[in-house]
Order: structure tokens, then C-alpha cells, then sequence
């Protein structure tokens, strides 16, 4: 009997395409050891809540993978990437969005901090949407923050911002997209 080559074609093709639509988050992601919270010290609270991954870097407004001070945040989703910092909670006011992946952390205060958002899905079977966005600020001492990331759901918006929940009404001072580092 000889093979359907056709066939074998579209098989292939689909066990491909599963690799394409695999998040990025989880491919590319050479350090995955979870952001470690400063345990004393000018601290503040920072809630993230997200659909993808959130890195974290302390003391920088620029993204490197080789950065000893960044680590991973929350992770809705990433076989390969460490979920140890999802679900904690410090006792911060308010609620975190249900139908997000949230958590709690302590972040340096008075210094630049860095959230990257990175997700892809699959729109169709044959296209993939990505969100790969950077946020620096400085927090402020004794302070909560929410951070909100999130694709929407035909993958062609992403989402993020940033609250002061101490001072809702009062922008965050010297917010800013983050930048990748160049070395």
C-alpha cells in the first residue's frame, strides 16, 4: 500500500503549526528563575495581573534576559517558565481581576522598575498574534500598585496600565514604555 502523501503533508503541517502557536514566553526564555522580592528595606506592593507572563526587573527601565535582578512575575500559561510567584497575596486593598492570573509582590522603592508583558496565541490556524510590551516606573515607599496585562481575544490589542491604588486619581509620575538594553 502505498502512503497518501497528501495526507502526511497536512499532518505534518499540523504538528508544526502546534509549535507555532507554543507562547513565546515558553521558547525563548533562557532565565526562568521567579523575581525574588527584596525582604527589607525602601519597599512598595505591586499587584500584577495578566493572561501571559510578566517579567520583572528591579533597579532598571531596560529589558536583558542576563539581568540578575529580574525574574518572572506571574504566568498564566508557560510549561517552561516557573509559576512559583502566582497566587500570593501581601493583604493589598481592592480586588484582582478574576478571570486573570494575579499576584502580590513587594517591589523596590525608589528605583526604576520594569514589567514585560509577553503572550502569543493563536487568532486562526494559520495566524499568531503577539504582545510583547515593557513598563517602567518608580515606585513609591509604601505604596500599592496594580498592574494589568492582558491580549483581547481576536489577539489584536494588548493591554496594560499601571495604578497607584494608594492615590488612584494622581498619574504615576515618569511612567514610560520600557526599552530593550543595548549592550
Amino acid at each position: 500500500m502505498r502512503p497518501n502523501i497528501p495526507h502526511a503533508i497536512y499532518l505534518v503541517a499540523i504538528f508544526l503549526m502546534g509549535c507555532s502557536t507554543t507562547p513565546f514566553d515558553d521558547l525563548s526564555m533562557p532565565n526562568s528563575r521567579p523575581y525574588a522580592e527584596p525582604k527589607d528595606g525602601s519597599r512598595a506592593r505591586l499587584r500584577i495581573s495578566t493572561d501571559g507572563a510578566v517579567r520583572i526587573a528591579d533597579n532598571t527601565s531596560c529589558s536583558t534576559w542576563s539581568d540578575p535582578n529580574s525574574g518572572v512575575g506571574p504566568v498564566a500559561r508557560g510549561p517552561l517558565l516557573t509559576k512559583e510567584n502566582n497566587s500570593k497575596s501581601l493583604g493589598m486593598p481592592g480586588v484582582a481581576p478574576g478571570d486573570l492570573t494575579s499576584t502580590e509582590l513587594h517591589v523596590r522603592a525608589g528605583r526604576p522598575l520594569l514589567l514585560h508583558y509577553m503572550k502569543q496565541q493563536g487568532v486562526t490556524y494559520t495566524t499568531v498574534a503577539s504582545c510583547d510590551g515593557l513598563y517602567s516606573f518608580i515606585p513609591k515607599l509604601d505604596h500599592d500598585y496594580q498592574a494589568v496585562f492582558r491580549q483581547t481575544a481576536d489577539g489584536r490589542l494588548c493591554f496594560r496600565g499601571v495604578v497607584d491604588i494608594s492615590s488612584p486619581t494622581v498619574p504615576i509620575p515618569n511612567i514610560s514604555s520600557g526599552r530593550r538594553c543595548t549592550n
